[in-house]
């Protein structure tokens, strides 16, 4: 597998990260992971075509990671595409979400490919040949329960598991915490986990705990460049550890 940081970043914008987003390549297919702000964009800066996804993953749907699907389907229309596009969305909001894309002028109807929204609970989503994704959830978004029922939804928030072959990677999106995956972990080569709401150092004990060898720290808050960390200062005997940045390519 093969994978492509299209946003590093975490909320907090600044000029050198875009908001999440993560390109997965199979053998066979590209599946997006989590769509932020300026996914098109660092989708086309990257030499991505956007009518060859084969699927979206969206984890949450807080802005820096579900705010650029309204755009990726627009230029996905103008550039004609016509392959089905599926987009998997937490299954509590599905319905709601459905109801949003006239609001910005997309109809269904109009477009020139199948638009298949699906939702998201915690179990295997998504199978092509020797490609697997597993979905578990995670309570990043617990604090929001008691608004959110207000307006008649409730929250969920997933980790992925992805799987070709015998590679197996986990991808956290948000997290409050580790407890969610550590039944997950055997034969897991690679960790592409956040480092926002969770700590560097949480992260190692995690990888090293269940003896991951590789791990990709994304979603990275400003505070974390400002203390001008390096591989090597973050990594330990047990586990690689990299600071990626937007446009890093890593094969597993």
């Amino acid at each position: 597998m093969k994978i492509t940081v299209l946003g590093s970043g975490s909320a907090v914008l600044v000029p050198e990260r875009h908001s999440s987003a993560h390109i997965i390549q199979s053998q066979n297919n590209q599946y997006l992971f989590d769509a932020g702000d300026g996914v098109t964009q660092q989708l086309i800066k990257y030499k991505f075509k956007p009518d060859t996804i084969k699927a979206v993953f969206i984890s949450h749907t807080h802005a820096d990671h579900a705010a650029g699907i309204i755009m990726l389907i627009q230029t996905m229309q103008q550039i004609k595409r016509t392959a089905p596009l599926e987009m998997y969305i937490p299954d509590s909001i599905l319905l709601n979400f459905d109801s949003v894309f006239p609001y910005f002028q997309i109809y269904k109807e109009k477009l020139l490919f199948p638009l298949i929204l699906k939702g998201i609970s915690s179990q295997t989503l998504f199978e092509d040949n020797d490609f697997q994704i597993r979905a578990v959830q995670n309570d990043h978004l617990q604090k929001n329960k008691t608004y959110a029922a207000e307006y008649g939804h409730e929250v969920s928030s997933f980790s992925f598991l992805i799987t070709e072959k015998s590679t197996n990677i986990i991808y956290t999106s948000d997290i409050n915490n580790f407890k969610h995956l550590q039944k997950y972990t055997d034969n897991t080569e690679l960790l592409i986990s956040e480092c926002t709401h969770v700590s560097i150092a949480s992260v190692k004990k995690f990888a090293e705990t269940y003896n991951i060898k590789n791990v990709i720290l994304s979603h990275i808050p400003p505070e974390i460049d400002n203390q001008h960390l390096t591989t090597e200062n973050v990594s330990s005997d047990k586990v690689n550890m990299i600071i990626s940045h937007d446009g890093q390519v890593f094969e597993v």
